[in-house]
């Protein structure tokens, strides 16, 4: 983790690493770009190392078989996870533009992600029950990223690219 820091937010290292890719294999990345793009997301791998890390160690100690777990544990924690949810989705939303969100985004997004596997898993119901929206959406979300990334977008995701012009 902390090298994945200093590789993203070490001025030189990424313009570096992109000026030998350009002399050995004539690549022409933005470094500015990958920054930015590197930075969105970079924390969020070790929070999922560290939970996957977490439920070996759960289920190696049968946590889930203590007492309290049904009782107690598991109804809190689907209760802090709808909490989590509301405070993240009102945080979003009450940002005045994007640029101020995107500031937060590689510390907080994690939190989403982990409220909705808990809220998931904290009955039988829940589990095996799927949402037809959400099954439609991950079944083409693979496609509909390339289409706006290779297909409507140019310039390297700053232009927009028309299909269609004025009739002659």
């Amino acid at each position: 983790g902390a090298l994945t820091g200093v590789f993203i937010h070490v001025p030189g290292i990424l313009e570096a690493t992109f000026q030998a890719l350009e002399v050995l294999f004539n690549i022409h990345w933005d470094a500015g770009e990958w920054r930015f793009r590197l930075a969105l997301d970079a924390w969020i791998v070790y929070v999922g190392m560290v939970f996957a890390y977490a439920t070996l160690k759960f289920n190696e100690n049968k946590l889930h078989e203590h007492a309290l777990w049904s009782l107690v544990i598991k109804p809190a924690l689907a209760i802090i996870s709808c909490l989590a949810l509301w405070w993240y989705f009102w945080f979003e939303l009450s940002q005045p533009n994007k640029q101020a969100y995107t500031v937060y985004h590689p510390y907080i997004s994690w939190i989403p992600i982990v409220a909705f596997i808990t809220l998931r898993n904290a009955t039988v119901f829940l589990r095996n029950t799927t949402s037809g929206l959400f099954e439609f959406v991950g079944k083409c979300s693979l496609e509909t990223f390339i289409g706006q990334f290779h297909m409507w977008l140019a310039a390297d995701s700053k232009g927009f690219l028309i299909v269609i012009t004025e009739p002659s």
